[in-house]
């Protein structure tokens, strides 16, 4: 019996303690701990936008030049300097003052004038290097008098010089000289109301393509937006036409 007794208290003194061991593992584990990566993730830079690229061309915007006085219009660059004397009869527009620099820096000149007057600028005559010009009155034409028979010059286009412009305006070329710096042609616009409008183009084309292209452009627009005002028109004579 005592032996029985003592088997059990054996048995229960050994559940106890594996019981208070287990205990005791059971609250000193502690968990394990989250393991956080630290090391740093590389980053695409973003790239900044590539700025615009900034026109530094000047804006031309175009203007209106109108003679009240002797009645004519067109329009011209804003880049372009305009200049008239103080009589108004004439007025000239040019991209450039013209000096050697612009032959030797191989810069576009361009300068055209407008100048208003009467047949007796022909009067008597006109020396050309084409001839003598004179204004006819029985033929209300310009005619080189020094050609046998009398010759009645051709119209033209305006501006007739080294551009070749179109436009509706025709002009009677008198005189030029494409050996001259700068090259330079003259022609006259004969009106209905007795007045001659002297057109005489300067220009010193260079060789950068670009610039003379537009040069030209502009040439062509000016030329095509001259205007007679006042319900003047241009007179052909027959013998010109």
């Amino acid at each position: 019996m005592n032996k029985i007794i003592l088997i059990v208290l054996a048995i229960l003194i050994i559940g106890t303690g594996a019981y208070l061991v287990t205990k005791n593992d059971t609250m000193d584990t502690v968990p394990a701990a989250t393991i956080v990566d630290t090391t740093p993730v590389p980053v695409t830079p973003i790239e900044n936008p590539t700025p615009a690229t900034t026109d530094t061309t000047p804006s031309v915007s175009w203007l209106t030049y109108t003679n009240a006085d002797y009645g004519f219009s067109f329009q011209y660059p804003s880049t372009w300097k305009l200049s008239e004397d103080k009589t108004k009869k004439s007025v000239t527009i040019k991209t450039v003052e013209y000096s050697a620099a612009v032959e030797k820096n191989d810069i576009d000149y361009e300068s055209i004038t407008f100048q208003a007057t009467t047949k007796a600028f022909f009067t008597p005559h006109l020396g050309t290097k084409y001839g003598e010009i004179a204004y006819d009155d029985k033929q209300g034409a310009i005619v080189d008098v020094s050609s046998s028979p009398v010759r009645c010059l051709d119209t033209s286009t305006l501006l007739s010089g080294l551009h070749q412009i179109t436009t509706a305006i025709k002009t009677i070329p008198y005189s030029g000289s494409l050996m001259a710096t700068p090259a330079y042609s003259d022609a006259a616009i004969l009106t209905k109301n007795g007045s001659i409008i002297i057109v005489t183009e300067n220009n010193e084309p260079s060789t950068k393509t670009t610039a003379s292209n537009l040069i030209t452009a502009n040439v062509k627009t000016i030329a095509n937006s001259f205007t007679l005002l006042g319900g003047n028109t241009v007179v052909t004579p027959a013998c010109s036409k």
